[in-house]
């Protein structure tokens, strides 16, 4: 596979860099700080005039019909901007799982219905403590059950939840502000993220498909490949915020960035993001071109190590600051927060690393 990045790709990148830098600047991001719907509606629609939520649909239903390479680019420019939108959980994970998920005329609609924007969909990957469960009440599903938390819950139209049903799992719809759904916002050191906690006590909810385990395994891969790549863009920000700031500050009469002491630090900071950059490219491949247990080893070692170099990488940005990294008026915190944030959802680094270790006892 080709590790670079091709020139279709690359003006993807640039449209969309532009319009963030334009529409959601770090002080805007700073603004929409309390906001439970993340990113106002008018750049929700921005980015829906690029054409990225549907840039993962086929174009029989809107859609670009493109891969995971170039929503990987997107993602790590959101993650460059700390965009805090449903992209990821809805026109990456969402997108994918109804893809995988939903049949005949439904799965059309909701496909076309994603490509445009209109419709938002949060998904909830984690169980939490107890397995959800689903009874069935006449025509309809009544869904009960707390998830673990849920990604730009209150941003969506709708959750997609898994749950035991009839002795499987399937995957239902639930409509935000349905009766017996609650929704509440849970709080996070990372102001850039929305992430909620639901409480569903019968809850009406429309079954999906079958025995949906297997595309709920790809959709926790996507999830975590799509966390990395968002993390790459938020790391080489940082990285490039620090190298400014060497170059800027001085001390002794001389720029900061002259000290060989800093130097090894920045160094240290490219290898990181160079070697998880790689990893990531290599999962973004797999998820479309790879067989299953390929792509859950590849989302695997992004996720691993992404996981384990982000969070030491946002706090030698800090280092590299010194005391003015930790204020509020810089914004060098803020990419900080992100990556560690994102060393946890999707699941931390040993989690990953077990899956690898399973996957390499059980290979004959």
């Amino acid at each position: 596979m080709d590790f670079e990045w091709s020139e279709e790709q690359e003006q993807l990148r640039e449209s969309v860099r532009r319009f963030l830098e334009t529409h959601a600047d770090p002080a805007r991001v700073r603004a929409w700080w309390e906001d439970p719907h993340g990113a106002p509606d008018e750049v929700w629609k921005g980015l829906c005039e690029l054409g990225l939520p549907g840039l993962l649909v086929a174009e029989a239903h809107g859609g670009a019909g493109l891969g995971m390479l170039e929503a990987g680019v997107v993602l790590e420019e959101l993650g460059r901007a700390l965009h805090p939108g449903p992209f990821l959980a809805s026109s990456v994970v969402a997108t994918r799982l109804v893809a995988a998920s939903v049949d005949g005329s439904q799965r059309a609609a909701w496909l076309s219905a994603l490509a445009s924007g209109s419709l938002r969909l949060a998904v909830a990957l984690d169980a939490g403590a107890e397995p959800l469960r689903a009874v069935r009440d006449g025509a309809r599903w009544r869904v009960s059950g707390e998830p673990g938390p849920v990604s730009d819950a209150a941003a969506a139209e709708a959750w997609l939840v898994p749950a035991e049903a009839d002795g499987e799992v399937a995957l239902f719809r639930v409509e935000r502000g349905a009766a017996g759904a609650a929704c509440e916002r849970w709080d996070s050191v990372d102001g850039t993220r929305r992430l909620f906690r639901l409480a569903l006590d019968g809850a009406p909810a429309e079954r999906l498909a079958g025995d949906a385990t297997q595309a709920l395994e790809e959709a926790r891969d996507l999830h975590a490949i799509a966390l990395a790549a968002d993390a790459v863009g938020a790391a080489g920000r940082a990285l490039e915020l620090s190298v400014d700031y060497a170059r800027e500050r001085e001390q002794f009469g001389r720029p900061i960035g002259s000290f060989q002491s800093l130097q090894h630090v920045l160094v240290d900071m490219l290898q990181d993001l160079e070697l998880v950059r790689a990893a990531t490219i290599h999962a973004l491949w797999a998820a479309d071109a790879a067989p299953p247990a390929e792509r859950r080893e590849a989302a695997a070692v992004a996720k691993a190590a992404a996981a384990e170099a982000f969070p030491r990488l946002g706090r030698a940005a800090i280092q590299v600051h010194g005391g003015i990294g930790f204020t509020w008026e810089t914004d060098i915190h803020l990419f900080d927060k992100r990556l560690c944030s994102q060393a946890l959802l999707g699941g931390g680094a040993a989690l990953h690393l077990e899956t690898l270790a399973r996957a390499a006892i059980d290979r004959p």
